[in-house]
């Protein structure tokens, strides 16, 4: 969870070592009832008698920070509806980081992920595969490793691979089942 790392610099003292801990943790609930116990839980709280006072203070700074976010967000928002310019206020370092891209070929481009470069990397993968056929799930592993993106991008690879083989214009893959192959010439 980005917040919790984002606030550790914004934390009060005494709450610090609390949300560095939990930066390292996956999973942290969204939900209040849920963060509480996790929270508990994971930090070793429960035989500390201030355990609910630690608790609260990291919840209302994490809920405070993600409505900031969040009011943020809809003021940048309400700006591109009025069509006002919005002029970027963050600095290089702030900026996202876009993903790596590298082919088989030793030739590295540094670009978004889209579904030009992901059709390419599925012809690639499918071609080296028996049979030219893999399953969904096999080809999307497949393609994220051609690809040599993390694993966080799963979801963007997943929606991809779908649309990818729905949208084929010139019918390039075809699916059997949950398997996909492609088509020879």
């Amino acid at each position: 969870m980005e917040l919790i790392r984002d606030s550790i610099a914004t934390a009060p003292g005494h709450l610090k070592h609390y949300l560095e801990t939990m930066a390292g943790l996956d999973n942290v609930p969204r939900k209040e009832k849920q963060f509480r116990n996790f929270t508990t839980n994971s930090l070793n709280l429960s035989k500390n008698k201030g355990a609910e006072n630690i608790v609260s203070g990291i919840w209302s700074h994490l809920k405070g920070l993600r409505e900031k976010q969040l009011a943020e967000r809809a003021e940048a928002q309400a700006k591109v509806k009025k069509g006002e310019d919005l002029v970027d206020t963050k600095s290089v370092e702030d900026d996202p980081i876009e993903e790596k891209v590298t082919s088989d070929d030793g030739k590295s481009s540094k670009g978004k992920l889209d579904a030009k470069t992901v059709k390419k990397a599925m012809k690639k993968v499918l071609k080296k595969s028996k049979d030219r056929s893999m399953t969904e799930k096999r080809l999307r592993k497949a393609v994220q490793e051609h690809l040599g993106l993390s694993k966080d991008s799963k979801s963007d690879i997943k929606a991809l691979v779908k649309t990818t083989v729905a949208s084929s214009k010139d019918a390039v893959f075809e699916v059997n089942g949950k398997t996909i192959s492609l088509k020879v010439d």
